[in-house]
């Protein structure tokens, strides 16, 4: 019969009980594999995964300093609000193309589905408020038009202000820019004005 060994704790003088090492070395064990678990958990939840980084990088070269619209236009006419309406929502499709196509991919992906919906949705309430401004300041002739005119503009300007407000939260969480153009003040040359 195998002679069992017995652990055999030690007591010091203080009436402590000292723990034989390889208990000690154990439990140190145990703890730093549980370190390590949680910190690799909080790591693949973070917004740090080098994947979503990458994705974010990615964002902003396609979006930053994104215009509204990319073509030249002639805007002292229908034809051409109307082409500026649809270059308007074209470019902002182009990017979000190219958006899409990034190989790596965002951290959360159902976030950042819905902030590419709703950047194609501005895009076109900022196209639809342009032409109806265009519309608007061509259909007022007579001078009772004109007085409602104001008002009627600033209904149209603010048409997008809710989905843009919607826009700038989720870029916030994705920490991406505007990928429309609405948001960049900077002056635009591909503008070509002609009174017709």
């Amino acid at each position: 019969m195998p002679r069992r060994r017995r652990m055999s704790y030690e007591t010091n003088l203080r009436g402590e009980t000292r723990v034989p090492m390889l208990r000690r070395v154990a439990l140190l064990v145990g703890v730093v594999l549980a370190c390590l678990i949680s910190v690799a958990r909080i790591a693949a939840s973070g917004s740090d995964r080098p994947d979503g980084h990458a994705w974010r990088v990615g964002v902003s070269r396609v979006c930053s300093g994104a215009l509204l619209f990319e073509g030249r236009h002639s805007i002292g006419t229908e034809q051409g609000a109307v082409a500026v309406a649809r270059d308007i929502r074209a470019s902002t499709a182009r990017r979000l193309a190219r958006v899409k196509a990034l190989r790596p991919h965002p951290e959360r992906p159902r976030l950042a589905r819905q902030w590419l919906r709703v950047e194609r949705r501005l895009s076109g309430l900022y196209a639809s408020s342009y032409l109806g401004i265009w519309h608007a300041i061509a259909r007022a002739h007579t001078g009772v038009e004109r007085a409602r005119l104001p008002r009627i503009l600033e209904r149209l300007l603010r048409r997008p202000d809710a989905t843009r407000r919607r826009a700038q939260l989720l870029e916030g969480q994705l920490q991406v820019p505007d990928c429309t153009g609405g948001e960049n003040t900077t002056p635009n040359s591909s503008v070509a004005f002609t009174a017709r």
